[in-house]
């Protein structure tokens, strides 16, 4: 019997066949600014583990500002332009293989985790807490959607909200939790509205954190 394909296999053959169309997209201006305001709260020098890094234009953009970036995708053709981008080594992985133990200072997953099964959603995210230090930050965003779907470029994406993604960052440990919605554009060209969550681990850190809400 042939194995059956997850979700994410489908998603993985979209950026096979287009990595390089894909990549030479930069982030937008809302992404950038969401990028500009997680870099604000990061001590000089921090750990940063861009998970999904796509292109590498995030991690380029943080290597810049002194960061030490490590740079994670799932898609071995967008690690490699990520790679050439950046001038360093790409992790090529599945979330769900996440081996990372109080490595970095904050996890940066824009427009990634969007990515994962929505019965994944829980097992990735205690990896990330794990693989961060204690006081750490994540941020990720996610496209809102009442239930998973698949757009018209064959990508799969999880059903998200900000209740659900309020309760996943809690429930992962993360504390002084905050959630942005925006409307935007996504990758496809197609308007969509973006939720962004940001949550803070306890511990001693020289991390900023914003206002909870």
């Amino acid at each position: 019997m042939a194995k059956r394909k997850r979700p994410v296999d489908q998603t993985r053959a979209f950026y096979a066949c287009n990595a390089e169309n894909y990549a030479k997209h930069n982030p937008s201006p809302g992404f950038t600014e969401q990028r500009e305001g997680f870099a604000a709260q990061l001590p000089p020098g921090a750990s940063v583990l861009d998970l999904g890094c796509g292109g590498g234009h995030d991690s380029l953009a943080l290597l810049k500002q002194g960061f030490k970036v490590t740079s994670l995708d799932g898609s071995p053709e967008l690690a490699s332009i990520a790679q050439t981008r950046t001038g360093q080594d790409v992790i090529v992985a599945d979330f769900l293989d996440l081996k990372f133990t109080n490595e970095f200072d904050a996890v940066w997953a824009a427009a990634s985790l969007l990515h994962v099964s929505s019965n994944d959603l829980n097992e990735v995210f205690a990896k990330v807490v794990r693989s961060l230090r204690p006081g750490g930050i994540f941020k990720a965003s996610f496209k809102e959607a009442s239930q998973d779907w698949t757009d018209d470029l064959g990508r799969y994406f999880c059903a998200m909200d900000v209740p659900k993604l309020v309760q996943l960052l809690k429930a992962s440990g993360f504390e002084a939790v905050t959630i942005e919605s925006h409307p935007g554009v996504g990758s496809d060209g197609k308007v969509t509205q973006w939720i962004w969550g940001t949550g803070f681990l306890q511990g001693k850190s020289s991390i900023k954190a914003s206002a909870s809400s």
